[in-house]
């Protein structure tokens, strides 16, 4: 069985309320119900296994040693990274803005010192990390919905650009419309930004950071969203195809790199 940290970790932060509720429910005197936002999570009865074929999961509850003082990551909500060293960046949502972990769950770091602005006020979480490797640096991209904003940073948060909404698109008659949700580093160089809490639209920019096209728009016909949360490049096939999660329409799309719709 797999004891994948990265997915370990992933697991934790996706299906805990889902898990939490199916070992309460395996107990006929503690009915099934959600758990308060926030809240911890006991250990289930017993062992916890997701997934099936070669990718079976274990649910390791205390793989992350939290800093002195902290009882609980609270929101995780904004992403989960690992970078090349199996280093694991966790979106907290609170002071630290990033947590940083060691493959044995060891917390090595955070972001609270990178910028001094970020995490002051709840609700200017970091959502959609990503991480790409440039040469040979890794940077971490970001759509940073309380600011309303898509950041490049260094693996320690250090800002490389941030790049606001696209006035040059004509979509925006109010610049507080724009709320990113998720950002895609392309293979030229460029990236793609999702709009998913506010018009759904997408936008294209190049390695400089120029805008260069939108895509998408609100609809449910194929090539449009409703909700636009989250994107990837989808590299499996023969030419890399961009995948976003179409929430609210329950469905995935993928689109070529420039916006062209290919299939659901």
């Amino acid at each position: 069985m797999a004891r994948n940290p990265i997915l370990t970790t992933l697991l934790i932060a996706s299906f805990a309320v889902g898990v939490a509720a199916d070992a309460r429910a395996q107990d006929p005197a503690k009915p099934a119900e959600k758990p308060k936002h926030g809240e911890i999570i006991p250990d289930p009865p017993q062992a916890v296994v997701m997934g099936t074929g070669r990718h079976r999961y274990e649910w390791v509850s205390d793989w992350a040693k939290l800093p002195a003082g902290m009882t609980k990551l609270g929101p995780t909500h904004g992403g989960i990274v690992v970078d090349a060293k199996n280093r694991v960046y966790v979106s907290v949502n609170n002071e630290n803005v990033v947590l940083i972990f060691d493959a044995d769950g060891n917390c090595v770091g955070n972001w609270a010192k990178a910028q001094p602005e970020w995490g002051k006020q709840q609700g200017e979480h970091l959502h959609g990390l990503c991480i790409k490797k440039e040469g040979e640096q890794e940077f971490i991209y970001v759509a940073y919905l309380g600011r309303k904003v898509a950041v490049k940073l260094t693996l320690d948060g250090k800002l490389i650009w941030e790049i606001g909404y696209p006035k040059e698109s004509g979509i925006y008659q109010d610049p507080n419309a724009y709320n990113p949700t998720g950002i895609a580093p392309l293979p030229d160089g460029g990236f793609v930004v999702a709009d998913g809490y506010g018009t759904s639209w997408l936008h294209i920019y190049d390695k400089d950071g120029k805008y260069l096209k939108s895509f998408g728009g609100p609809g449910t016909e194929v090539g449009k969203f409703q909700t636009c949360h989250g994107l990837c490049v989808d590299a499996r096939g023969d030419k890399p195809l961009l995948l976003i999660a179409d929430r609210q329409s329950s469905r995935l799309q993928h689109f070529t790199l420039d916006g062209t719709p290919v299939k659901v």
